[in-house]
């Protein structure tokens, strides 16, 4: 008796434990309900917005290579890193119209020197926008060098020093920071330097317009020239050489070629110029013809 009523005590007490607990836990309850429904909604908008960017990428992707399929790659890069904002292949984009619009630049300074450096503040903003968004570290090392580049055809040695040596200390085995390392190394010499302030005191001169078809320096085609009317060498009149007929076949003093592949003429054939002997058939002789008589014939003979 003492054990059943001992079992009984126990279980009032897990039943209070329990009930005491219960209770305590109902005024937690829709806290934790609402926590779980809000990580859910969250898991949810997190894979949404995963699948998105994912697929938003692979369409800027997806342009930034048809741009370079076009003629004209300049704006078609520069649309892409407009209308794809805050994607890597934007950055990637504006680097490339960096790359094309510093190239044209450096060109143009030896032959237009306002659109050359025109075309190299556009790759310098262009740069300094990729180096102020890029994570990537060969991005940036990219955009670094190509800043280099720009600086020095703006004819600033110093700054474009600097970005070199950004390179070279960034890629020190890689093949893009040996050359910043070279780079950097040739303007600080001073012939270089002196070089550079030279050319920057220049101002080239626009070649010569071209016409349709025209090399450069040369005057347009529809212009004329001084060039002297040509010769007339035409025969004179008066030749009549229609009039002159051609030697005949077999005119003394004119041997006409003969094939190689022919055979030899045997000996004793008539000169040249003699018509050739007809040979006779060989064969039996014909018997000697009769002779006709006009007397009649004698009887009995």
């Amino acid at each position: 008796m003492k054990s059943e009523k001992r079992h009984e005590l126990q279980k009032n007490e897990l039943a209070d434990w329990i009930g005491n607990h219960a209770e305590a836990a109902a005024d937690y309850f829709w806290p934790v309900a609402g926590c779980v429904v809000v990580a859910f909604a969250a898991a949810i908008g997190v894979a949404w917005y995963m699948n998105n960017r994912d697929a938003t990428a692979a369409a800027a992707w997806d342009k930034y290579y048809q741009a370079f399929s076009e003629r004209e790659r300049e704006p078609e890069l520069k649309k892409v890193a407009e209308d794809q904002p805050d994607t890597l292949a934007a950055l990637w984009a504006k680097q490339s119209f960096a790359d094309l619009s510093r190239s044209q630049g450096a060109q143009l300074m030896f032959v237009d020197r306002p659109e050359g450096e025109t075309k190299l503040k556009e790759a310098e903003e262009a740069y300094k926008d990729v180096l102020a968004k890029a994570r990537d570290p060969f991005l940036l090392s990219r955009a670094q060098f190509g800043m280099a580049r720009t600086q020095e055809a703006l004819c600033q040695p110093e700054k474009a020093r600097e970005y070199y040596e950004l390179v070279a200390k960034s890629e020190k085995d890689s093949a893009l920071g040996k050359a910043a390392t070279r780079e950097a190394k040739r303007l600080a010499e001073k012939d270089q330097i002196e070089l550079i302030a030279w050319f920057a005191k220049q101002q080239p001169k626009k070649p010569a317009p071209t016409g349709h078809g025209g090399m450069p320096g040369l005057p347009p085609l529809n212009v004329p020239t001084d060039l002297p009317e040509r010769p007339d060498i035409s025969l004179p009149s008066g030749l009549n050489l229609d009039s002159v007929a051609p030697p005949p076949v077999n005119a003394p003093g004119i041997e006409f070629p003969k094939p190689a592949n022919s055979p030899a003429p045997p000996a004793g054939d008539s000169p040249k110029g003699d018509s050739p002997k007809t040979e006779e058939p060989k064969g039996e002789a014909p018997p000697p013809a009769t002779p006709k008589s006009d007397e009649p014939k004698k009887a009995g003979e």
